[in-house]
C-alpha cells in the first residue's frame, strides 16, 4: 500500500509505503517507510507515534 500523508497539502507532503508479508502460521510481516522532506528530529517523533498506533493496533488484534 502506497499513500501520501500531509497536514499541509499545498506546500508538503510524505509517501507512505507499508508492505505486508505471509510468514506463515498466521503471521505477518510488516515493513513501513516514511520519506518526504521532514528533519531527523520530525522523522523520530514520527515514528515514536507510529510505533503507539501499532501497538494498540497489536493490542486490538490479540483482543480479537
Amino acid at each position: 500500500m502506497v499513500f501520501t500523508l500531509s497536514d499541509r497539502p499545498d506546500e508538503v507532503y510524505e509517501l507512505v509505503v507499508v508492505v505486508l508479508s505471509d510468514l506463515g502460521d498466521g503471521r505477518t510481516e510488516m515493513l513501513f517507510q516514511q520519506h518526504g522532506r521532514m528533519s531527523a528530529k520530525q522523522y523520530e517523533r514520527a515514528g515514536q507515534g507510529w510505533s503507539s498506533f501499532f501497538d494498540r493496533m497489536a493490542e486490538h488484534l490479540a483482543d480479537a
